[in-house]
């Protein structure tokens, strides 16, 4: 059947909307800074001690991701993890709101958001590509988006909720929201049923070992890690960058980050495109080429206005690594194994999060600059992006469909 007739009209713009909608709601994480200052405040932590939610979370996004498509696969649906996954991740939000200066306990029921939403999160690519076959990437690039824009409207949404009713009541509302929005989503969300994908399958360790056994997975995988690590290293310490080498205001930095997480939302959407057109190792080499050419112009010419444009490249190239791993996953995988292969692919994500936050961290605490970080980075990029693509991406992936 050809592809374009199995979108349903409507019915997949519809459910693209809506796969935005679920990774909107996981990208509410990147607004954590809000909540972070105020467990700081009311709870007396050190910055460290009150960004351990907000790990946990993310740890849980990114490692346990694949129990969606494990529980997908074993019963034949999406709605599993799609129920299970919004339940959990209202009630982690409601649950922490009950939480008094026990940042362990706090943590825990964030890490339990984090999975919930992961579980959502695991559906949103299988489901929004089973509506558009024939353009993966840019469906998938419509998909991710929500990630990388919402922040925009998240950030404020916290500020206000939290400053007028107090912490505690303020995250309560915001989780009953949540709750009844993720649990609204699950029950909209489904896949083209004109697309048989052969699920139900009961072999899910042998799917596993197929997926995770083979040298092409892990080459993507290295190739996703060093593009996303400078990137993700680079957004969690923005604001102190900016301050030091480029001497911008604090004011400023804020009504630059919420640009930057425009760019970060249009990379996806770039990057989409030009994998359908151009394929993985022409996406992959523009990606790695333009975030070296903005490492370098940082590094040596600190503006005000180069550090904006070198942000606005990276904050691009960030979303666009976002959409360029899962889509060549796909087309490497059998279809019954997506489900599985984009979330194990995401262990990458999480991987560079924590990566890259503890050696910036390192090589400021050691240089006490973040300049050496600049040169590091491009010649980190330069050998890991030009063994993964030119050494063994062409001998081992080219040719595989």
């Amino acid at each position: 059947m050809d592809g374009r007739d199995n979108g349903h009209g409507y019915r997949k713009w519809l459910h693209l909307a809506l796969c935005f909608l679920v990774t909107f709601l996981g990208g509410t994480f990147y607004s954590y800074s809000v909540i972070g200052y105020e467990l700081q405040r009311l709870w007396n932590l050190s910055t460290a001690e009150a960004g351990f939610p907000y790990f946990a979370a993310l740890g849980a996004y990114g490692y346990l991701m694949i129990v969606g498509g494990v529980l997908d696969r074993k019963f034949g649906s999406e709605k599993i993890p799609l129920y299970l996954g919004s339940v959990l991740f209202g009630l982690g939000f409601v649950g922490a709101s009950f939480v008094e200066r026990n940042i362990v306990l706090f943590s825990i029921l964030f890490f339990i958001t984090g999975f919930g939403i992961a579980l959502m999160d695991s559906m949103t690519l299988p489901i929004a590509t089973s509506w558009m076959p024939e353009r993966p990437g840019l469906a998938i690039g419509i998909a991710r988006t929500g990630f990388g824009i919402a922040s925009l409207l998240a950030t404020p949404l916290f500020e206000y909720v939290i400053g007028r009713y107090g912490f505690n009541q303020g995250l309560r509302i915001v989780g009953v929201a949540y709750l009844f929005l993720a649990i609204l989503l699950a029950l909209l969300l489904k896949r083209n049923p004109r697309i048989d994908d052969g699920r139900g399958h009961s072999d899910i360790k042998g799917a596993l070992l197929e997926i995770l056994s083979r040298r092409c997975f892990w080459i993507i995988w290295i190739a996703y890690f060093t593009g996303l690590l400078i990137p993700l290293s680079y957004v969690g310490y923005i604001k102190q960058i900016g301050i030091e080498l480029a001497k911008i205001s604090s004011d400023l930095l804020v009504f630059l980050m919420a640009l930057f997480a425009l760019f970060n939302g249009l990379g996806r959407l770039i990057y989409g495109r030009i994998i359908d057109v151009k394929g993985f190792r022409y996406s992959a080499t523009i990606a790695y080429l333009l975030t070296i050419i903005a490492l370098a112009l940082l590094w040596l010419y600190p503006s005000p206005y180069i550090f904006t444009a070198s942000s606005i490249i990276l904050y691009i190239h960030l979303g666009g690594w976002l959409v360029i791993a899962p889509t060549e996953v796909r087309r490497l995988s059998d279809p019954r194994n997506y489900p599985l292969g984009w979330p194990a692919i995401m262990t990458g994500y999480a991987t560079a999060v924590f990566t890259g936050t503890a050696l910036t961290g390192f090589i400021k605490d050691s240089f006490k600059s973040y300049t050496p970080l600049f040169p590091m980075a491009i010649a980190l990029l330069t050998i890991l992006g030009t063994a993964s693509l030119y050494l063994f991406y062409r001998c081992r992936c080219l040719q595989q469909a």
